[in-house]
């Protein structure tokens, strides 16, 4: 499985949506939004995004929790969180192998595997997460990688220094273990300064610094990237200002994106556990992902 194999290229055609949140997360979520944490609210939620329609053109791809690993899907593709550690996938004590090969006969496409390398993160730790990483490929499922870069440096050159060692680390780890770096997805953020910088980048800086930073860990130029909201300004507006920059300053690198807490926020405010507001919530989820795969496909011409 390569980046022209069908997987990694369906889902760098469009958006990934990342819904694998738990329910004590989703029941947050709604909370915060002013509705109910109800199991019954978290589900018609779920619902409120499975039967949003014409989605098929822009979303190509989502990941999903285990225990809604069977339940039906109306995105083309689905995928599977994977948590970092020990857990990996094991929701009935098995070991991750075993977990990767009862995965083989489900249907599921990708796993989306997500690591924080701080400065204090153990080699060993990162040497058996790029096992695990290896482990996916050869059970024939793409990885996605997402590697989270957050600094609380408040300029933009050091916050690239920063995310450039957070990404060299990872991906020592990766080459160690004898990963394929264009059969899985990278996941990243763009490089921005911290939460207490009082100028956040122009979008052609953000893309040049985050560019610079991959290139400088060792990522290859051929590997795909999944471009995800920043934390502190992540409106679809910033994400698409962000794609339009990143294929500005490197046209042939394979670029995507995914979508999932912000935009969750976004669409629970919106509804609030109300019915009479389902429509409404529907049609900012199809909005925003059509925004964004207009601005990659326009880009991309």
């Amino acid at each position: 499985m390569t980046l022209t194999d069908g997987v990694a290229a369906t889902l760098l055609r469009g958006g990934v949506l990342f819904l694998d949140y738990d329910e004590h997360e989703i029941g947050a979520l709604l909370l915060k939004a002013g509705g109910s944490a109800r199991p019954q609210d978290q589900e018609a939620f779920h619902q409120l995004i499975d039967g949003a329609m014409g989605l098929a053109r822009d979303m190509t791809g989502r990941t999903i929790n285990s225990r809604r690993l069977y339940a039906p899907q109306s995105a083309k593709l689905a995928g599977l969180a994977c948590p970092v550690g020990t857990r990996y996938l094991t929701t009935h004590g098995e070991s991750p192998m075993l977990d990767l090969n009862r995965l083989a006969g489900t249907g599921i496409t990708f796993l989306r595997c997500p690591v924080r390398v701080a400065p204090s993160t153990p080699p060993a730790e990162l040497r058996e997460y790029a096992q695990h990483v290896r482990r996916s490929q050869r059970h024939g499922l793409l990885p996605v990688v997402e590697i989270d870069t957050d600094t609380e440096e408040r300029f933009l050159h050091k916050a690239r220094t920063a995310a450039t060692r957070a990404l060299m680390r990872a991906q020592t780890a990766l080459d160690y273990a004898d990963v394929e770096p264009t059969a899985l997805l990278y996941a990243l953020r763009p490089v921005v300064p911290g939460p207490h910088s009082h100028d956040p980048g122009a979008p052609d800086d953000i893309a040049r610094a985050t560019l610079r930073a991959v290139t400088d860990s060792g990522i290859p130029d051929r590997a795909g990237i999944l471009v995800l909201p920043v934390r502190r300004h992540g409106g679809s507006h910033a994400v698409s200002a962000h794609l339009a920059a990143l294929r500005r300053a490197d046209p042939n690198r394979p670029i995507g994106y995914g979508l999932g807490r912000s935009l969750l926020g976004r669409l629970a405010r919106l509804w609030r556990g109300r019915p009479d507001n389902t429509d409404l919530a529907r049609r900012e989820l199809r909005d925003t992902f059509h925004l964004l795969s207009t601005t990659l496909r326009t880009c991309t011409q």
